[in-house]
C-alpha cells in the first residue's frame, strides 16, 4: 500500500466515525446488522461453477498449465453440471487476452444472494450451452495477460500460438477428455481460434472464428493504409487489463473505486491459497509488456517489422500461416457482419484462398452479433437470429463435428443476408451468380451518370475538410465494445464533401459484392488518404450510408504479384517496394474496392459517391500538418472516373 492510499483510507475512516456519531447509536447498530447480513449472504451464496458435479469435482476449476519454456498459463475448466467420474468429453478452447474470468467480490456475491442482481453472466452464454451439450469449456488467458505469466511484445506472437497447441495437448491428457477439441471465440479470441489450427495438433477437429480479423493490419488497424486511431483506444484498454487496474477501467476514484474493488477485484486467480500471490507475481511480469500502440507506431507497410521482434503482420495473422492452416485440414465455421469493420472482406478472402472446408455466415451484425446493422432497419434493432440463437447454431456445428456418426461439414458454402430486403440466401461461389456490372460515371454539376460524359476532359476542385467525421458509432467503432453501428443522416456531412449523385433509380437495385471506384485526381500534398462513401439518397433527402472504401495515396499501385491472398476489387500489395510517390500537381489513378455488401436500394432513391480526405471519427489526418489538401478530380471521356456496381434488378 502506498502512502497516498493509506492516508486516503485513514481520512475515510475518520469521516465514517464522525458520521456514525451524528446518526446515533441505534442507527449505527442497524447499519452494522445490515452489513453483517450482507456479509453472511455473501458467504452463503453459491455461484455458478461452485456446484459439485456427480464426479465430486467442482464444475469450474482454475489451474496453471506450465508451457515447455516454463511459462505458466492460467486455465479455467468448466465441466457439465451432470459430469460423472469416468465420463469422457470433447472440449472447446476459448483463448483470450481480455481476462478469461473475473473474481466475484463480496459485494457482488451479496447482491446475488439478496436477489438484487443476476448471476447469469458469470459462466457466460457459450459456456452453459456447450456444457449442456456435453462439451467441456476451457478458458485460457494468453501469455502476458490475465492471470498468466509471461510478457507480450506483439499480439498473437508465435510463442502465444504455440502455447495453445500445448494447452490442446494438456487437454487430451485429462481424465475427462475424449481427445477431441475445437476452438471458438469472438474478435481477438476468434483470431486465436483460427491460429491454433496452425499448430496442426491432431486433436483439433473444428474451429469457429467469429467476427475475427483475417488480416488485422489492413482490415482493422490500417484499412487501405490509413492510420486508424483504433490501437490508441484498444491499446489503452488492454494495458489497463494487463495491469489489472479495475478502477481505471471503470474510470472510478475514491469511494467509487473502493466499491468497484468490492464488486470485483479484477482477474480471477487460480484456485488454492497460492492463487493470489501467484497472480501478483504474474501481474509484475505484465509490466514488461510492450504497449500495443508503441509496437505499431512505425508500421506502414505489410513487410514492416514490429520493433525488436523482426516479425511482420503475416507472422501473426491467419493469411500468413496459410500453409500450416491448410495442412491441418480443420473445418471452419465463420460468422461476420457486413458493417463490422472489414471482417467480412477478410472472411471472403479466406474463403476464396484457403482449401479448408468452410461454412461462412454473413449477416447484418455488429461486432459480436448483438445488434442489427441494416441501415434500413430501426437503430438498436436486435440481431435476428439473436446472439443466443447464433450460439446454439455454433454449438450444434461442434456437436456434429465431434460425433462419430454425425453429419460433418464438407466443402464450402456461404449463407448471406441481403440488407434492405430482409432475406437470407445461400451460394457456394462468390460473387454469387446472376449479377452484372453496372457503371456510373462522374460528370459535371456533381452528377453520377449512366453514360460516359460527352465532354472529353473536365475537373472539379475540392478543398478537403479535415474536420469531416462519420460519427461515433461507425463500422470501425463496433470493435471497441461490441456496440451498434449507426450512421446518422449524412445530408449535412455530405455538404462538406465532394459528391456525385445519380438520377432516381427506375427500379429497386440489389448490390451484392465489392463495388469498385476508380477516379483520377491530383493533390497539392505529397501524400493523403481517400475515403469514398457509397450512399443512397431517399426521396425526402435523407442520405443513408451503404458502404465505404479507403486508400492511402502511396498505396495505390495495382498489382497481381506478391499478394498474400485473393482480394476482391483492385488488388493492392501494401508492400514497401510497391509504394508510389505522390507528386504535388501530378495526376494519379486511384482504384478502390469498397467493402463488400449485399443491400437493396429502393426504387426512386438515388445513388451517391461522397469523397473525403479525412474522417476524424476514427482516422488520423494525413498529411499531419493540419493544413487542408486541395484536390483536382478529373473526369470525362478521356479520364472516365467511374463507379462499378455488381448488381441486379430487385423485384418490386
Amino acid at each position: 500500500m502506498n502512502l497516498r492510499m493509506a492516508s486516503g483510507q485513514a481520512h475515510t475512516g475518520s469521516k465514517l466515525v464522525r458520521w456514525c456519531r451524528r446518526i446515533g447509536v441505534f442507527t449505527t447498530a442497524l447499519l452494522a446488522v445490515t452489513v453483517l447480513a450482507v456479509a453472511v449472504s455473501a458467504q452463503l451464496t453459491l455461484l455458478p461453477g461452485e456446484e459439485i458435479t456427480p464426479s465430486g469435482q467442482k464444475r469450474n476449476q482454475a489451474v496453471y498449465v506450465t508451457m515447455s519454456d516454463g511459462t505458466r498459463i492460467a486455465v479455467d475448466i468448466w465441466l457439465p453440471e451432470t459430469y460423472s467420474s469416468g465420463q469422457t468429453l470433447p472440449a472447446i478452447l476459448y483463448m483470450t487476452r481480455y481476462q478469461r474470468a473475473q473474481q466475484i467480490g463480496w459485494l457482488q456475491r451479496a447482491f446475488i444472494g439478496l436477489g438484487l442482481t443476476s448471476s447469469d453472466g458469470i459462466s457466460g452464454l457459450p459456456v452453459d450451452l456447450f456444457n449442456a451439450s456435453g462439451i467441456a469449456f476451457i478458458k485460457v488467458d494468453a501469455r502476458g495477460s490475465g492471470a498468466s505469466f509471461g510478457r507480450r511484445d506483439i499480439e498473437m506472437s508465435p510463442e502465444e500460438i504455440a502455447d495453445y497447441g500445448e494447452i490442446a495437448q494438456w487437454v487430451t491428457q485429462q481424465p475427462w477428455s475424449n481427445g477431441k477439441i475445437g476452438a471458438v471465440g469472438v474478435s481477438y479470441a476468434g483470431n486465436t481460434a483460427e491460429l491454433i489450427t496452425a499448430t496442426q495438433h491432431p486433436a483439433i477437429k473444428a474451429v469457429a472464428p467469429l467476427y475475427n480479423d483475417f488480416d488485422a493490419q489492413f482490415g482493422l488497424v490500417q484499412p487501405g493504409g490509413a492510420k486508424s486511431a483504433f490501437l490508441d483506444s484498444w491499446g489503452d484498454f488492454v494495458g489497463k487489463l494487463d495491469r489489472n487496474d479495475v478502477c481505471a477501467l471503470a474510470d472510478a476514484n475514491g469511494l467509487k473505486c473502493l466499491l468497484v474493488r468490492f464488486w470485483s477485484p479484477g482477474v480471477k486467480p487460480v484456485d488454492g491459497s497460492d492463487g493470489p500471490p501467484l497472480l501478483k507475481a504474474a501481474l509484475e511480469e505484465h509490466l514488461q509488456n510492450t504497449p500495443v500502440a508503441e509496437g505499431f507506431s512505425k508500421i506502414n507497410f505489410r513487410d514492416d517489422t514490429f520493433g525488436s521482434t523482426q516479425l511482420t503482420s503475416a507472422a501473426v495473422s491467419g493469411y500468413g500461416l496459410r500453409r500450416e492452416i491448410e495442412a491441418s485440414g480443420v473445418v471452419f465455421h465463420v460468422r461476420t457482419g457486413w458493417l463490422d469493420a472489414a471482417t467480412t472482406d477478410g472472411a471472403l478472402s479466406r474463403y476464396r484462398t484457403f482449401s479448408n472446408s468452410q461454412k461462412l455466415i454473413i449477416g447484418p451484425y455488429s461486432h459480436g452479433g448483438a445488434t442489427d446493422t441494416d441501415p434500413f432497419s430501426a437503430p438498436d434493432a436486435p440481431a435476428i437470429p439473436t446472439r443466443e440463437e447464433q450460439w446454439r447454431d455454433i454449438v450444434q456445428f461442434f456437436v456434429n463435428e465431434f460425433s462419430e456418426h454425425g453429419t460433418h461439414w464438407d466443402g464450402k458454402s456461404i449463407e448471406y443476408y441481403t440488407m434492405g430486403a430482409g432475406i437470407w440466401r445461400n451460394t457456394t461461389s462468390w460473387p454469387p451468380q446472376g449479377l452484372t456490372e453496372q457503371t456510373f460515371y462522374f460528370d459535371r454539376n456533381g452528377i453520377l451518370a449512366t453514360k460516359v460524359p460527352g465532354v472529353e476532359r473536365a475537373s472539379d476542385v475540392y478543398t478537403v475538410d479535415i474536420s469531416a467525421s462519420s460519427g461515433g458509432h461507425t463500422r470501425w467503432h463496433t470493435n471497441l465494445g461490441l456496440g451498434d453501428v449507426v450512421y446518422p443522416d449524412r445530408k449535412n456531412e455530405d455538404s462538406r464533401l465532394l459528391t456525385y449523385t445519380s438520377a432516381p433509380l427506375a427500379t429497386s437495385m440489389e448490390i451484392t459484392g465489392t463495388p469498385v471506384l476508380t477516379f483520377f485526381v491530383s493533390t497539392n500534398k505529397q501524400d493523403g488518404v481517400f475515403h469514398a462513401y457509397l450512399e443512397a439518397v431517399a426521396p425526402n433527402g435523407r442520405v443513408i450510408y451503404l458502404t465505404e472504401g479507403i486508400l492511402r495515396a502511396q498505396q495505390r499501385k495495382i498489382t497481381s504479384a506478391n499478394l498474400p491472398y485473393f482480394q476482391d476489387g483492385p488488388p493492392h500489395s501494401y508492400l514497401r517496394e510497391d509504394a508510389l510517390p505522390v507528386v504535388p500537381g501530378k495526376e494519379m489513378e486511384i482504384s478502390i474496392g469498397l467493402y463488400a455488401t449485399s443491400i437493396v436500394v429502393p426504387k426512386d432513391y438515388r445513388l451517391r459517391i461522397a469523397l473525403a480526405g479525412a474522417d476524424l471519427a476514427m482516422f488520423k489526418p494525413l498529411p499531419e500538418d493540419n493544413a487542408s489538401p486541395e484536390w483536382t478530380v478529373f473526369y470525362g471521356s478521356a479520364r472516365p472516373s467511374r463507379l462499378i456496381l455488381p448488381s441486379r434488378e430487385y423485384p418490386q
